[in-house]
């Protein structure tokens, strides 16, 4: 550095030089969600915030304002350089603008003026919002018994103390609405007008979803000794009470420590169930009147309306864990599980050590409960009679549908096949051939008449050949056509399957000298139906 004259002689101190790396200029510099009245940025706007994620995001598409600053509208997301943090959680993935949650930072910098309108935060499409921050962590770490703000109190339609009922009370300032268990609207709810429906959203630490419940209006609730009773706002039904015996302050835990035991406190009524959560939209109900301390990190207690209430773990310095567990089931082999467990049990013997010991039975494949169906009825029914043929029923599945009456089908298929045998005389030859023999040979006869309403099924034919054998033909009864989505099979057992398998036939192709086959003609038409659908 230097110093220079000027032309009459006087001194000029250099100017020190300022080295600037880098620097942002936007031009948002006032707030464009207040119409720029109002001299703070996108990003410190309290009322911007309170609206939801998509209602923000669709302003600045709106308005050009840069996705990632909020602070500038010469560019877009792709080319923005801003290195900032969120002000809310400190995240660089987002400004504070697009903050994710609901919550407004409690930094007050004196550039927005405080709301006027009253405005309440948006409900996400509900009436309105009830929170309830009440955390408890269960698990590594639990140190023993610890009491919360739960008392023994009366509760009561107005006016009619006679019906009061005892209930254990939950003193909750983080929840904005006073909730009561379901028991307490079957207890006491007679007035139906008194009760109403309505849909709200819980949040709590382990997140918000949306509900509904029955609300309540004119109830009391008043201390044992009924010093102290206040008139309850409109209660909302709500089964997420926790409802733990084991955290409500008894006179066997507060006799040990000095500072708490003269302390009235009601022994403990495991037949009292926890049924209402008293919110801070009851003030009166919070009222501290004494309160008792002792050393650092004990337990302490306070004097409400509706009676003394302990905070704090009361367990002294050695102490057993107690391990709450809401559902479990205990198997006859010793596993836990969550399911309730069947009434059913299957129990598998062996009669003897060798669980490997080999059966007859071993590679044949099992029966369906169809299929014993099936194997049962033939057993009793299948016979041969005095002609020599077999005679076997029909196996109708146990629950059916009746058969419809099927003649029109039936007719129209006869119809095509005549028009298609008129076409092709050779093959109307052999068709004739075919069914003059079934019939000669006393494998069918003429179906009597039918009776009204008499249930009926007609079976369609048509003819196939055989690749090998073009002179000869093989007519097929149809007994898969359907009508009106039924089919003759579809009411009749498969029974199981007793064709041999291909490899079995192969290997005792190897196993003998010689191989014997042998072919039935016309084997199917051999059996007699006995159980008749005309």
């Amino acid at each position: 550095m230097y110093e220079k004259q000027d032309k009459q002689g006087v001194i000029e101190k250099p100017r020190p030089r300022v080295s600037v790396r880098k620097t942002e200029v936007f031009k948002c510099n006032t707030c464009p969600f207040h119409a720029n009245t109002d001299t703070h940025t996108l990003n410190e706007c309290k009322t911007f915030k309170k609206k939801s994620v998509s209602e923000r995001k669709k302003f600045l598409k709106d308005h050009n304002i840069c996705y990632k600053c909020c602070n500038a509208v010469d560019h877009n997301f792709k080319s923005c350089t801003f290195t900032g943090r969120c002000s809310e959680c400190d995240s660089d993935r987002h400004p504070s603008a697009l903050h994710y949650f609901q919550s407004v930072s409690q930094k007050d910098h004196g550039r927005e003026r405080p709301s006027t309108n009253n405005q309440r935060p948006p409900t996400f499409g509900t009436d309105q919002q009830v929170r309830s921050s009440c955390t408890k962590v269960c698990g590594k770490g639990f140190s023993g018994k610890s009491c919360s703000k739960t008392v023994l109190a009366k509760v009561y339609p107005n006016g009619q103390p006679a019906r009061a009922r005892t209930v254990y009370c939950i003193l909750d300032d983080q929840s904005n609405r006073t909730l009561c268990r379901p028991e307490l609207f079957d207890i006491l709810c007679t007035d139906s007008e008194s009760v109403g429906e309505e849909c709200y959203t819980l949040v709590s630490c382990s997140g918000s979803f949306q509900t509904s419940g029955r609300t309540l209006s004119g109830l009391t609730v008043s201390a044992l000794d009924d010093s102290f009773s206040i008139s309850l706002p409109r209660v909302l039904e709500c089964v997420q009470i926790p409802d733990t015996h084991s955290e409500i302050p008894t006179p066997e835990v507060t006799q040990y420590h000095d500072h708490l035991s003269d302390i009235p406190i009601p022994p403990l009524r495991p037949d009292v169930d926890i049924v209402l959560l008293i919110g801070r939209d009851v003030p009166d109900a919070h009222h501290v009147y004494e309160q008792r301390l002792g050393r650092p990190n004990a337990p302490f207690a306070q004097r409400l309306g509706l009676g003394w209430v302990v905070v704090g773990e009361v367990c002294l310095d050695a102490h057993k864990s107690n391990v709450n567990v809401m559902k479990t089931y205990i198997h006859s082999d010793g596993r836990p599980s969550l399911f309730q467990p069947c009434e059913s049990k299957i129990a598998v013997k062996t009669t003897n050590n060798d669980i490997f010991i080999e059966t007859a039975n071993d590679n044949k494949q099992g029966l369906s409960i169809e299929d014993k169906e099936f194997v049962k009825m033939m057993d009793l029914e299948f016979c041969q009679d005095e002609t020599g043929h077999w005679s076997a029923p029909l196996p109708f599945r146990t629950l059916r549908v009746r058969l419809p009456n099927n003649k029109a089908e039936a007719y129209r298929r006869a119809k095509s096949l005549d028009a298609s045998l008129r076409r092709n005389p050779t093959k109307q030859k052999h068709c004739m051939e075919f069914m003059r023999g079934i019939l000669d040979k006393g494998h069918a006869e003429l179906a009597p008449s039918l009776q009204d309403e008499e249930e009926c099924w007609y079976l369609p034919l048509f003819g196939v050949y055989h690749p090998m054998k073009k002179d000869k033909i093989r007519i097929v009864f149809d007994s898969s056509s359907k009508h009106d989505g039924v089919s003759l099979n579809s009411v009749l057992m498969s029974g199981p399957d007793l064709t041999n398998s291909l490899a079995g036939i192969l290997m005792r192709f190897r196993k003998e000298k010689v191989a014997i086959t042998g072919d039935i003609e016309q084997m199917f038409y051999q059996s007699t139906i006995i159980t008749e659908i005309t």
